[in-house]
C-alpha cells in the first residue's frame, strides 16, 4: 500500500478501542470500524476539489500541501470538471490518483457517486473536508452517505461536526479553514471611502441588514456580491475592505462556532471587522470579541457599534492590526494544512467496513 502500514486492533490494543474525540458525539467506537494507520514521514496526497475555477480556495490549499515538509507530491483531481464533463470517466480518474498517491483528500465532493468512493475507500485511505454550514450538508445526502466509508472526516463549523456525527454514528471532528496573505492584506491606505460594507451572496437575511443599513443617513454604506451586484475575486475583495472603515461580516444561520472563510479574509486585511454574533466563537474559533474583531446581536445594537466605531478611529485600526496579526500567525491555509496532517497522524481511522 505505497508504505502505508495498516494496525488492527490486536494484541497490543484493547478489544474496544476507547477512543475519545472531544470535538465529536462520538466517545467509543467499536474495533471492527477502527485501524491504526502509520503514515511516513513524507507522503504523497491526492486532492479531489474545483481547481479549474481560479477563484476557488481549494487552490490555495493545493499551494499550501506543496510547500509542507511532510509532503512528497500533491495530485489533482476537479471533481466539478470531470462529473460536468466526463462524468462516465470520474472513477477511472479516482483509481488514476489513487495509484500516485498514499492518501486521498476529497474537498465537499457534492456529486461525487458514492459508491465511487466506496471504490477507492478500498484502497486507500481517505480524509473528507467540508468547509459549509449544516445546511448545505443536508442538501447532500451522497457527501453523508459516503463520509461513512472515509478513514476521517471534518467539517470548519463546530455545530456541524457534531449533528454530521449524529447521522453516521461515527466521528467528526473541526477543523478550520484560513486566509492567504499574499491575496488579503493591509494596504495601508490612509483614506478611506466607504464608511461601512459588506461582502456576499444576497440571502434573506442579508437583504433585511442591507435595507436597514442603506436607509441610515449618518454613514454611508456599500454592499458587493452575487444577487446585489456581482462576485468579487480576491484581489477586489481586498481593496473593497482596504477602503472601509468597518467591514461586516455575516454568517449564515446561527451555528455554533462556524463561520465561512469570509472571516479570516476579512481579518486578513487588517480592517475592522464587525461581525454577527456566533456563538462560541472563542471557544471554536479562538477569536476574541473587542480583541481581535467586535460583534453585535441585535439590529439596535449593529447600529449602535457603527456609529461608535466610526468614531474610535484609532481603537478600529488596534482591534484591525491585531486580528490580521492573529489570522497570520494562527488561521492560513498553511496551519489548516498542519491540522490535517497531524489529525491524520494521531487519530485512528474509522469508518463503515
Amino acid at each position: 500500500m505505497n508504505n502505508i502500514k495498516y494496525r488492527y486492533p490486536g494484541s497490543t490494543q484493547p478489544s474496544i478501542a476507547p477512543v475519545k474525540f472531544t470535538d465529536s458525539s462520538i466517545q467509543m467506537v467499536n474495533k471492527d470500524s477502527v485501524r491504526y494507520i502509520t503514515i511516513p514521514t513524507k507522503f504523497n496526497i491526492g486532492l479531489i476539489g474545483v481547481f479549474k475555477n481560479p477563484n476557488s480556495s481549494n487552490i490555495r490549499f493545493s499551494e499550501h500541501f506543496k510547500k509542507s515538509d511532510e509532503i512528497k507530491n500533491v495530485y489533482e483531481l476537479d471533481y466539478r470538471e470531470t462529473m460536468k464533463y466526463h462524468p462516465r470517466e470520474m472513477l477511472y480518474c479516482m483509481e488514476e490518483l489513487c495509484s500516485k498517491s498514499d492518501i486521498i483528500l476529497i474537498m465537499k465532493g457534492g456529486n461525487i457517486p458514492t459508491e465511487h468512493v466506496i471504490s477507492i475507500s478500498k484502497k486507500k485511505p481517505i480524509f473528507l473536508w467540508f468547509m459549509d454550514p449544516t445546511t448545505t450538508l443536508k442538501c447532500h445526502n451522497n457527501i453523508i452517505d459516503f463520509s461513512r466509508y472515509c478513514s476521517w472526516r471534518s467539517a470548519t463549523g463546530y455545530d456541524i461536526s457534531v449533528t454530521w456525527s449524529k447521522f453516521i454514528d461515527l466521528p467528526v471532528t473541526q477543523i478550520l479553514d484560513g486566509t492567504e496573505p499574499t491575496e488579503y492584506y493591509n494596504m495601508n491606505l490612509k483614506e478611506k471611502e466607504f464608511d461601512v460594507t459588506f461582502i456576499g451572496a444576497k440571502d434573506p437575511e442579508r437583504e433585511i441588514l442591507c435595507t436597514l443599513l442603506n436607509s441610515q443617513e449618518n454613514f454611508k454604506f456599500k454592499v458587493f456580491g452575487p444577487g446585489f451586484n456581482k462576485f468579487h475575486n480576491p484581489s477586489e475583495f481586498n481593496d473593497i475592505c482596504n477602503r472601509s472603515k468597518i467591514v461586516l461580516n455575516i454568517s449564515r444561520g446561527n451555528y455554533e462556532g462556524y463561520t465561512s472563510l469570509r472571516l479570516w479574509n476579512l481579518m486578513g486585511t487588517g480592517a475592522f471587522v464587525l461581525t454577527k454574533y456566533i456563538p462560541s466563537m472563542f471557544d471554536k474559533l479562538g477569536i476574541m470579541t473587542g480583541t481581535h474583531l467586535d460583534d453585535f446581536k441585535t439590529h439596535d445594537e449593529l447600529l449602535y457599534k457603527i456609529n461608535y466605531y466610526l468614531n474610535s478611529e484609532k481603537l478600529r485600526t488596534k482591534i484591525g492590526l491585531t486580528g490580521q496579526e492573529y489570522v497570520y500567525k494562527n488561521r492560513t491555509w498553511s496551519n489548516s494544512v498542519s491540522d490535517i496532517i497531524r489529525y491524520m497522524r494521531n487519530v485512528p481511522s474509522s469508518k463503515t467496513r
